[in-house]
């Protein structure tokens, strides 16, 4: 089209716009790939992602060193890994599947409730602490805080607000208590506390003597809830008052149901 760059490739003999091309051997053109096949809504094939990922973890003729070295290129990684490791299942997994994750150590956690594996808090908070200093480092733990799901709760709302939130969003708004994503970490901590508040409140309402009791009774918040509460105020020291005011009124909520519909 008329006004717009053009570049030549003459391995394939053809011309390619060059607002899709990057310098070569670089952590642009490499991220520029990795972006590609994360944001472009295309239907990349389980081979295609594996073969990316394998560019980004492979030293050599892949991109290892790039990625270690780039904040972002980090991340990208973690998210190609968890998006491929989301298409296995470990009850079906065959030698050479399990060989694989073997060969991927610490950066593998399992997570129960799914009989899948996911990436661990481990491989998100070691590239956090790797570019702590780096602007893009708010944006490695704001998907580790928002993602990760390497526990198992089984409906359990005390483990749930502990592990989501006490765990995972809390160290984001203690590190950024003012930052680009505490609303949407309010929203996710607000939810987290929901399940137990819905659990709670339809105990309360069928009364002692139902299912929803029952239900209540074998998953409630109990003798820990104080102690997971007092954790969470304090996590949020450092935020507004404005901004964590929805959360604090959903636990609240939380708390006054719970203290109604006791265990027997």
């Amino acid at each position: 089209m008329a006004g717009e760059a053009w570049v030549f490739y003459p391995p394939e003999d053809c011309w390619v716009a060059a607002a899709h091309t990057a310098p070569g051997d670089t952590s642009e053109h490499v991220l520029t790939i990795v972006d590609r096949f994360l944001t472009s809504g295309e239907g990349w094939s389980m081979r295609n992602h594996l073969e990316l990922l394998t560019v980004l973890s492979v030293s050599g003729r892949g991109h290892r060193d790039v990625a270690e070295g780039s904040a972002v290129l980090g991340l990208r990684r973690l998210e190609l890994l968890r998006r491929v490791l989301g298409e296995y299942r470990t009850r079906e997994a065959d030698a050479v599947t399990l060989g694989w994750i073997g060969a991927l150590g610490n950066e593998i956690a399992y997570t129960g409730e799914g009989s899948a594996w996911t990436v661990s808090d481990e491989a998100y908070l070691s590239l956090y602490e790797r570019h702590r200093e780096d602007p893009f480092a708010e944006e490695i733990l704001w998907k580790y805080a928002s993602e990760s799901d390497a526990y198992s709760c089984e409906g359990d709302p005390n483990c749930h607000v502990e592990q989501a939130v006490n765990k995972r969003l809390a160290r984001y708004w203690t590190d950024y208590p003012n930052g680009r994503h505490i609303a949407q970490a309010v929203v996710l901590g607000r939810t987290v506390i929901g399940y137990g508040l819905e659990q709670c409140s339809a105990a309360r309402a069928a009364g002692p003597d139902s299912r929803e009791a029952r239900n209540w009774q074998w998953y409630r918040w109990d003798v820990r809830g104080p102690g997971i509460v007092r954790a969470l105020r304090a996590s949020l020291e450092e935020v507004s008052e404005a901004d964590k005011a929805p959360l604090i009124a959903r636990l609240e909520e939380l708390e006054e149901c719970a203290a109604e519909v006791k265990a027997p």
